[in-house]
């Protein structure tokens, strides 16, 4: 699923359905990864961008991929 970075209305919703991958999760819209992580028993981040810190998204307990980075 596409959006615009700020899921919290439906991110319940999106995970009781079975979608288990959404695109972007952005800080900038007031998305906290520590609360993602809570509500995502299987989170995974395929870092495109290379916004993310590794060391911070691993320490949240999420499986942490990126492209590019070294």
């Amino acid at each position: 699923m596409h959006n615009d970075g700020r899921i919290w209305d439906v991110l319940d919703d999106l995970v009781n359905t079975g979608i288990s991958a959404f695109h972007p999760v952005e800080r900038a819209a007031g998305m906290d990864l520590a609360r993602v992580k809570e509500v995502m028993a299987n989170a995974i981040i395929v870092d495109g961008r290379n916004v993310f810190e590794p060391a911070v998204v691993k320490n949240l307990g999420f499986e942490y991929y990126s492209i590019g980075r070294k």
